[in-house]
């Protein structure tokens, strides 16, 4: 096929391909297919400008024209290679039936984004079409075609990095799930370290550069994102999706049309801050709440570690919904009124504990207490001290002898290293990058351990800088310390006494 080739068409048959000048033709309006392989596209290009166009396009009358309903990558690699004709077929088409095809079509190109996909089912949606039916004709689940449209509901910064890759459909779908002030946490900011999202590494080496830069950043696994959202976000018992917790939903509507009690109840002691509402609804922790199935063990309980326990029915037992944790949004039947006399029965009174128990405990919570203050201390130092460390090891790693078999190659073949750097000019780069990402991988609450013994190998001094740049502060004493040595003094006097 070339540029010769611009007869004018004919009617012909729906069935029958015709040459359509290209000129006539306008890209589709209603094509879920927003992205094109600029490469794809070149070399598409090439292939017609050998070959031809072997599928002809499907075509739909607009106008005095037509616009294209399939194959718009071969409409516009045919443009780009000069043809002033294309082979296509016409057909009488309505919008609803444009979108299908499109839809169906583009679900059998391999580098069709699950977005572009969203927006051709919500399309579809318009037209009165629910899930399960959009689902039977395009050979998808429902819950697959749920979850595809529930990504159009992602906030702008989500859309960007599913677009540019850096989080997969299983990241997208689980964050598209959450209320946007939630995705906007789990996202966190550009820079942020402590969205529950990015893992970042310390320090990005660049050969030529003075100081290490900051800054990379990918996505955790899935797993670890699904377990921070079960932890972390609450489960509300009037927004249940019926396609995500069919039982769930059933269990809440025939409880609420029989009026009972609903509970929100977790497998966790405690929850963590972000669960809670202030004046919402309470949640009970595995200690507040007793299986009340009457399904003799408690089974749910036993795949997270919980004793297992005979399970009873009884009168006071109400509806359990799982707000957090492991199990959120599944459903138990529980007990948590205490004055059940099947599921808490009275208990023997505690002993009182003896006066030097009490004593020895409240000495042990002390130093425990001091230790721990000791502790926290040092890291506070070696956080402060931690810009001028990673400096000194940078300038000593710079003047090491990097060649094969040398020092600081000795030291990166004790670790395994791993992490994206930009290509470099040598192997002494190569060794010297491994250098900076074993310093900078050293973590704050480790800091303390590691940094002694690497300054060792490094010939860093690290005890000197930590002294310059985060000097001890010295602690005061406690008030009560006179009055116990004044009582430690007397106490010998004291048992002489009781001997007389």
């Amino acid at each position: 096929m070339n540029k010769a080739a611009t007869a004018e068409h004919t009617e012909a048959p729906a069935s029958a391909a015709v040459m359509i000048p290209i000129d006539q033709i306008v890209p589709s309006r209603t094509n879920p297919r927003k992205i094109f392989d600029k490469s794809y596209l070149e070399e598409l290009s090439e292939s017609i400008a050998r070959k031809g166009v072997l599928q002809p396009l499907l075509l739909r009358r607009a106008g005095e024209g037509y616009e294209v309903v399939a194959g718009e990558c071969r409409f516009r690699a045919a443009k780009a290679a000069g043809l002033d004709s294309i082979p296509a077929t016409i057909r009488d088409l309505d919008e609803e039936a444009v979108i299908e095809i499109q839809v169906i079509e583009n679900l059998q190109r391999r580098d069709l984004h699950p977005l572009e996909e969203a927006a051709g089912y919500k399309a579809l949606m318009g037209f009165g079409r629910d899930a399960a039916r959009i689902a039977h004709q395009v050979g998808k689940s429902e819950k697959y075609v749920y979850d595809r449209i529930k990504l159009l509901e992602l906030i702008p910064e989500g859309q960007t990095v599913f677009l540019a890759g850096e989080i997969t459909p299983g990241h997208a779908i689980l964050i598209s799930r959450l209320a946007p002030a939630q995705q906007k946490m789990v996202l966190g900011e550009p820079d942020s370290r402590t969205s529950p999202l990015w893992q970042h590494d310390d320090v990005l080496f660049r050969p030529d550069a003075k100081t290490p830069k900051f800054g990379y950043r990918k996505a955790k696994s899935v797993r670890e994102l699904e377990g921070w959202i079960d932890k972390n976000v609450r489960f509300k018992t009037d927004q249940v999706e019926q396609i995500l917790f069919p039982e769930t939903a059933r269990a809440i509507e025939e409880a609420t049309e029989a009026k009972q009690k609903i509970v929100l109840i977790t497998h966790q002691h405690a929850t963590s801050p972000e669960v809670r509402e202030p004046g919402g609804q309470r949640i009970y922790s595995v200690v507040s709440w007793k299986n009340a199935t009457g399904e003799g063990l408690e089974s749910e309980q036993d795949r997270y570690g919980t004793k297992r326990r005979k399970s009873q029915t009884c009168e006071k037992s109400v509806l359990g919904v799982f707000g957090a944790g492991p199990a959120r949004g599944e459903t138990l039947r529980v007990c948590v009124n205490r004055s059940c006399g099947i599921h808490w029965p009275e208990r023997k009174k505690p002993k009182p504990a003896s006066r030097t128990s009490s004593q020895s405990q409240a000495k042990r919570q002390a130093a425990y207490e001091e230790e721990r203050r000791r502790e926290e201390a040092v890291r506070e130092r070696f956080k402060k001290a931690r810009p001028a460390i990673l400096q000194a090891f940078q300038e000593r790693i710079s003047e090491m002898d990097a060649k094969p078999g040398g020092p600081a190659a000795q030291l990166v073949a004790r670790h395994v290293w791993e992490n994206k750097i930009p290509k470099l000019k040598s192997l002494e780069d190569l060794v010297r990058a491994g250098a900076y990402h074993l310093i900078g991988q050293v973590a704050e609450w480790v800091a303390q351990d590691d940094f002694p013994e690497l300054g060792k190998d490094f010939g860093v001094d690290v005890q000197k800088i930590l002294d310059e740049h985060a000097p001890v502060v010295e602690q005061p004493k406690s008030e009560d310390a006179p009055a116990k040595r004044a009582k430690r003094a007397a106490a010998p006097e004291k048992k002489a006494r009781k001997k007389k």
